[in-house]
């Protein structure tokens, strides 16, 4: 992976399979499934509220979806670097939608079917702090974020 704002690969990688460790851990993990999952939904619910009321898009939800992962959609990429930029500001990950694979340098040059969707969510998609484990003041900085980020954008 190379040093930009998004998954940017020059040169095909592999992905490793999971240790037995890491394994060990996760299993760990699913007796406090239903409390992740449940701190996962209200993080969608809280970017919800502060969406409509700030005229912002979320990617809409899907039936059935587990809320690993909230998504802002934006006008382009103008905008979706500003709001990233606003706040990593206020010490808030996030980042753009995963760049497509047909647009990475490794594969440059490779047939491709289609591609204009994912293009779309790339250019204007943002993945919001989505963490089990954001708190309320984590959730006072986004908002005011998403405050600052709407008052420009009028």
């Amino acid at each position: 992976r190379e040093k930009a704002l998004w998954d940017e690969h020059k040169e095909i990688g592999y992905n490793f399979r999971m240790s037995n460790l890491l394994a060990a851990v996760g299993l760990a993990q699913l007796s406090k499934m239903d409390k992740i999952l449940n701190a996962k939904k209200n993080v969608r619910e809280f970017y919800g509220r502060c969406a409509e009321g700030r005229r912002l898009e979320l990617l809409p939800k899907v039936e059935g979806e587990n809320n690993w992962l909230t998504i802002m959609l934006l006008r382009n990429s103008r905008e979706r670097d500003r709001l990233i930029k606003l706040f990593e500001a206020e010490n808030v990950e996030t980042r753009p939608v995963w760049k497509p694979m047909h647009l990475q340098k490794v594969f440059k040059g490779c047939r491709v079917y289609g591609g204009n969707v994912s293009e779309n969510l790339f250019s204007r998609g943002v993945c919001l702090a989505s963490g089990a484990g954001l708190t309320e003041a984590d959730f006072k900085r986004i908002a005011k974020v998403l405050d600052d980020f709407a008052a420009e954008r009028k």
